[in-house]
């Protein structure tokens, strides 16, 4: 609900893979409906079609599943996605283990198996069982 009500305040329409129903329609999956249609990020924000399609704006994945397989799964899912903004969120056990996370990403830098798109921006918040409510290791590409 708090992602639904920050692509409001900015003004953007959303496509979701949680939260709300999901209508067939486009048109009915807009920021004035307040409803979202799934697409293939678990989160995405544009700005409303208004006739056209619009390119996304802010794409977000999220991964519950706490191992580094699944967690690079949907990171790599987002490497397909171009917008500005691109966000990743994923959780582990224990902070010894988020930085496992890290490592994985900056390898696949470091050995150049990644190419990114001029003017996007990645961010990708890790957390951890015990961690506090603002206790996300933040990591900014």
């Amino acid at each position: 609900s708090k992602l639904f009500e920050a692509a409001k305040g900015l003004d953007l329409g959303v496509c979701a893979s949680v939260g709300r129903c999901a209508p067939g329609n486009w048109k009915l999956a807009t920021k004035e409906t307040g409803l979202a249609r799934e697409f293939l990020f678990d989160f995405t924000m544009y700005h409303d079609f208004e006739g056209d399609y619009a390119q996304p704006e802010i794409i977000l994945e999220h991964e519950n599943v706490w191992h580094l397989d699944a967690f690079m799964e949907d990171f790599w899912k987002l490497m397909f996605g171009y917008a500005p903004l691109r966000v990743m969120i994923g959780y582990h056990r224990d902070m010894n283990h988020v930085n496992e996370y890290i490592d994985a990403i900056r390898r696949f830098d470091r050995e150049r198996r990644w190419r990114y798109p001029a003017g996007v921006e990645d961010l990708v918040l890790i957390g951890h069982r015990q961690m506090e409510a603002r206790g996300f290791r933040v990591v900014n590409r």
